[in-house]
């Protein structure tokens, strides 16, 4: 067979020229090329390459290995043209420590300056949990360095800036709402004002307890219009009071019975009992007040006063029950009927002295009808008035006023 080296076509030995092409054929018969595998020829050369890599890395490992062996201190003898050695050093990897610290924040009331438990507590700007019983909270992995703390109760915050360094105790106060337990009191009678409803500034906060305590809840510090709501009487303004800590006590001017005699006086009834000695003593009361009187009373003492000298102790008394007396101001009056015998003199003075259940009835009066008392007199008539009425002390709880008047006596003979 002859080969055309011109179109690779294998040509019959009876052609001189490739019948395909027309190339002159030589003389040469050669064979049909070989045939190559150029898929296994691909991976024998990466399999040489491979191998001959792995060579490389298994003998610089040994040579670095060798070099660490017998130069344990880093340093790489270098030999120079003139035949000096020169030592070259390798510098050694350093590491860098990062320095965090444990802090303890503390929220106190700034009003109080109390500890404040269940406050958010935020380190830049991340909340880290809430202050515990004693008002702290541990923050644990704290970078060294500048931070910001913030602290947030009931709406209210406050923001500090921090540097963690040595120092591992933060405070932090922020105004925040308290809890404020008052007590009402009437300023007269001292008496806690029980049963009423309590409001600041118009919000309605509940009704005082029989102590007249009332826990407001969530009350900012500062000054309050104080209003209360009497039953059977109304709205009553207490005006401004002023809460600045957790425990405030409130004196109350309560409404009460305001008294006002009409008459005191007593006449020696001689005509009608001819030579006995008799007298009619007549007490008449008013209730000018906002409030009703509940069960009033009054005990009148007749004191006998011979040269400007008062007797020590009255030689007639009486208890008189007024019961329940109205606001409409019209008197109401009760008759002692010859119930008091008198010993002659130049002058009688009677005393009355009025008492009330209400138990908000005010302090003593000390001036009754322009008459001025002194108080070593008056307190000389309240304590025999209690003892008279120490047998039923409910018709006599409190002294609500004192009057006096002038006994008139009234002699036209007989027998």
């Amino acid at each position: 067979m002859r080969y055309c080296e011109k179109c690779n076509k294998n040509v019959s030995e009876d052609f001189k020229h490739c019948p395909d092409c027309g190339n002159k054929l030589s003389r040469i018969v050669k064979e049909e090329p070989e045939q190559k595998d150029s898929r296994k020829a691909i991976e024998f050369d990466l399999f040489a390459k491979k191998t001959i890599f792995s060579i490389i890395i298994v003998v610089a490992a040994i040579i670095a290995l060798g070099f660490v062996i017998a130069n344990p201190t880093g340093f790489i003898p270098l030999v120079n043209p003139n035949g000096t050695t020169t030592t070259t050093t390798v510098a050694p990897t350093t590491t860098t420590t990062i320095s965090k610290f444990s802090i303890s924040v503390k929220a106190i009331n700034e009003y109080t300056n109390e500890p404040i438990e269940g406050a958010i507590v935020y380190l830049d700007g991340s909340d880290v949990g809430v202050t515990g019983q004693y008002g702290t909270k541990t923050i644990q992995d704290v970078l060294k360095g500048s931070h910001n703390l913030e602290v947030v109760y009931k709406g209210k915050s406050s923001k500090i800036p921090i540097d963690v360094s040595s120092v591992s105790n933060f405070e932090i106060k922020i105004k925040a709402p308290i809890d404020v337990m008052i007590t009402l009191k009437d300023q007269n009678t001292n008496y806690a004002v029980n049963a009423v409803r309590v409001y600041l500034d118009g919000k309605e906060y509940g009704n005082t307890l029989n102590d007249g305590s009332l826990e407001l809840k969530d009350v900012m510090p500062g000054n309050y219009k104080f209003s209360i709501d009497i039953t059977n009487y109304g709205m009553l303004d207490v005006g401004y009071r002023n809460i600045e800590s957790s425990t405030t006590e409130i004196k109350v001017n309560m409404p009460h019975p305001d008294f006002s005699p009409n008459s005191l006086s007593c006449i020696d009834d001689y005509d009608t009992w001819k030579l006995s000695e008799y007298g009619i003593c007549t007490v008449s009361l008013k209730n000018m007040g906002d409030i009703a009187s509940d069960s009033t009373s009054v005990v009148l003492l007749v004191y006998l006063i011979e040269n400007n000298t008062i007797s020590s102790k009255p030689i007639a008394s009486r208890l008189l029950d007024f019961g329940n007396m109205a606001t409409d101001g019209y008197p109401i009056t009760k008759n002692t009927d010859r119930m008091y015998e008198f010993k002659w003199g130049k002058q009688e003075d009677a005393v009355a002295i009025i008492f009330d259940k209400w138990k908000y009835t005010p302090e003593n009066k000390k001036e009754i009808q322009g008459v001025s008392i002194p108080d070593s007199i008056t307190n000389e008539w309240i304590i025999e008035a209690k003892q008279f009425c120490s047998d039923d002390p409910e018709r006599c709880a409190k002294v609500a006023g004192i009057f006096v008047g002038t006994a008139i006596k009234t002699a036209t003979g007989g027998g």
